[in-house]
């Protein structure tokens, strides 16, 4: 067997500027290798489902990614800040889960194996070259003392070439937004609430599914602030998360609603042992100048 080379070079490159008032700015690039996972290796044959089969690919290529960014901070005196950040970023051989539909399959050619009737095979392919323009923002405001808010958003084109079945090209806006909200009812007393919705994704072959959640969760510092109690409740009106998709390639048409058992409930408890900090050490000289020394 002839094992490929692995020695890669993979570059980055970040470089930064005050601006003044509390504002930065940075531009950065990165050429990444991502290998495949083992799962989508896996050449196993899933039949649990006789009408779509899902199969591993030990043939696949590692993902070559590149991005650059462009970014602007901006910090307020009152704790609130601002990141907005435009990128661009390619990934040839990019991999994808792929049907393609058979009106009869052979998983081997060996005799008596089981063959299929009208079925889809999904298996992981390199569909060909990936490439996203978006932008991306995320802050943090505290309203008051008591109650902060952090959020996150970012939407972003999304253009695949398809290598695979040339021509059958796809293009769609997707978009993702975070959003945390934490209030200290005292000073050991705290509730949060978070919220995340994913579009649906664009991938070669049209839409996968869309899907929301959403977690409550309050906190309770006891002994002297050295342990808590949490409860956190995870979509706790809704059992399932929806999950639709509508696929499309030659000679077939897949709509799906998968529904995950999402709704989940927990209780923690936590106890923080002795005194042990970690600080970086300040030099003894700082107090003979006057600086603030070790307390």
């Amino acid at each position: 067997i002839s094992i490929p080379t692995y020695n890669t070079v993979a570059p980055s490159f970040v470089a930064t500027r005050y601006i003044g008032h509390g504002q930065t700015l940075k531009i950065s690039y990165n050429h990444r290798i991502e290998r495949p996972q083992y799962r989508v290796l896996n050449p196993f044959i899933n039949a649990t489902d006789p009408k779509n089969i899902s199969t591993g690919n030990p043939n696949l290529s590692p993902e070559v990614s590149d991005k650059i960014e462009l970014g602007y901070n901006k910090s307020y005196d009152k704790g609130s800040n601002i990141n907005i950040a435009l990128f661009y970023a390619t990934s040839n051989h990019d991999i994808q889960s792929y049907i393609t539909y058979y009106p009869t399959y052979h998983p081997s050619s060996r005799p008596g194996d089981t063959t299929y009737t009208d079925v889809n095979v999904t298996r992981y392919a390199n569909v060909g070259l990936e490439e996203r323009t978006g932008l991306s923002v995320s802050g943090s405001v505290p309203i008051t003392t008591k109650l902060n808010i952090r959020g996150n958003m970012q939407v972003f084109d999304n253009y695949i070439i398809n290598q695979l079945d040339p021509g059958l090209n796809s293009n769609g806006v997707d978009y993702r937004i975070n959003l945390n909200a934490s209030y200290m009812i005292d000073s050991t007393f705290i509730c949060e609430a978070f919220g995340n919705f994913n579009s649906a994704r664009s991938n070669i072959q049209g839409k996968t599914a869309s899907w929301s959640s959403y977690t409550l969760a309050i906190r309770k510092l006891i002994f002297h602030k050295n342990g808590s109690i949490g409860i956190t409740a995870i979509n706790p009106f809704n059992e399932y998360v929806n999950m639709p998709s509508s696929l499309s390639g030659p000679n077939f048409t897949l709509t799906t609603l998968r529904q995950v058992p999402y709704r989940s409930f927990g209780v923690s408890f936590t106890y923080k042992f002795g005194k042990l900090e970690f600080k970086n050490p300040k030099p003894e000289e700082n107090n003979e100048e006057g600086g603030e020394g070790t307390k």
